[in-house]
């Protein structure tokens, strides 16, 4: 969430993002609202903010990257008059919802969601740190361990980014990460120097607990941009081919996954111009997606979604939660999540989707903020 003035000029943004908005807001003094939103084709409209000569204007349109549309391509943008931004988000979320015939899996659809988790990601004591004098095998028996004789109730584990390669390896060892590039996949198989075995052990690590197991977006050199078809921009690579992801569902269902996480959307998008270069194609990738998990029985998370991912999950059916904030500790300290958070909740809820907040480990004031 970004806020700016009674201009529209002034909003805090990062340099490295668009000036773009969607949905927009303006709020009266009393709280009355008008929001602007599409109602359809939410990866292709875009909402920006842009200082002139004469001052600050407000454009509606399709993005600049569009290099070709369909004959008949049309998209529509709504106009909401609320009297608060709740009531604005909700009426437009519902109309949204009717009219994809949108269905929601249950908050209990799966045990990550509905019970209590133990996660290892970015913010956690065990990301890309194993427990001092064992692996990371041996780690994760010990916390299950641990846990149970605590009688704390997990009834799920997350396994991060930490067990795949990636363009920009990290060391799994003593020291941790804590700085996380955008780096790309390599491969989405656990790295030999982490499991030698492979997850032939794994089951039994976390005493056969169900798995979340995290994913992200894809290196212009991973094998797997060369053996399907992609677009490829920069460092950054995307498989147009639906089978690359009945693949990954495979392997998590072999794994003995109940969620596949995808984080990175934000990378996975912007990253790649081909994914913006005709319309419907981000939908069909998040489609294809959907589909793959459905017909394998898992649900999806969505992580580090653009209002556009968190729009057109009115068009899926296994995505059970959503991270509503950034990265702990990504660009900022970890307190202005909060704030991230707190607003991507009420979107979140009027969505119908269950919103999530990353680990986070707390501390006093740093040199990126309070603390």
């Amino acid at each position: 969430p970004v806020f700016g003035d009674a201009n529209a000029a002034g909003f805090l943004v990062h340099p490295e993002r668009p000036r773009a908005f969607a949905p927009l807001a303006f709020l009266a003094a009393d709280g009355r609202t008008l929001l602007l939103a599409p109602l359809d084709a939410f990866h292709e409209q875009m909402i920006a903010v842009d200082e002139t000569a004469d001052g600050t204007q407000v454009d509606c349109g399709w993005h600049g990257d569009l290099e070709a549309v369909p004959a008949g391509f049309a998209t529509e943008l709504a106009v909401w008059a609320a009297s608060g931004p709740r009531q604005a988000l909700d009426e437009w979320s519902a109309l949204l919802r009717r009219r994809n015939g949108t269905r929601r899996p249950s908050r209990y659809a799966d045990v990550g969601v509905g019970r209590l988790s133990y996660w290892t990601d970015n913010g956690a004591a065990y990301y890309y740190r194993p427990h001092p004098g064992l692996d990371m095998a041996a780690t994760l028996r010990a916390v299950v361990d641990d846990l149970r004789d605590r009688n704390v109730p997990i009834a799920s584990v997350q396994i991060d980014s930490w067990f795949y390669p990636h363009r920009h390896p990290r060391a799994v060892g003593a020291e941790g990460a804590p700085v996380v590039p955008p780096s790309g996949m390599l491969l989405w198989e656990p790295r030999a120097d982490v499991f030698p075995e492979g997850f032939a052990g794994l089951a039994d690590a976390v005493d056969g607990l169900p798995l979340t197991f995290h994913s992200r977006h894809v290196s212009a050199d991973s094998p797997y941009a060369a053996f399907f078809d992609s677009w490829t921009d920069g460092p950054f690579a995307h498989p147009a081919d639906p089978r690359f992801f009945a693949m990954l569902m495979d392997q998590a269902c072999t794994w003995g996954a109940i969620t596949y996480e995808q984080d990175w959307l934000v990378e996975s998008f912007l990253g790649v111009r081909g994914l913006r270069a005709e319309p419907g194609r981000a939908r069909a990738w998040q489609e294809a997606m959907d589909s793959a998990a459905r017909e394998r029985g898992i649900t999806l998370q969505w992580c580090m979604g653009t209002p556009a991912d968190f729009l057109q999950t009115v068009s899926l059916t296994q995505v059970t939660s959503i991270r509503t904030s950034g990265d702990y500790r990504y660009m900022f300290d970890n307190g202005l999540n909060w704030v991230w958070f707190l607003h991507g909740n009420a979107w979140a809820r009027a969505l119908g989707l269950h919103p999530f907040k990353d680990v986070l480990l707390t501390h006093g004031a740093t040199d990126l903020g309070p603390g």
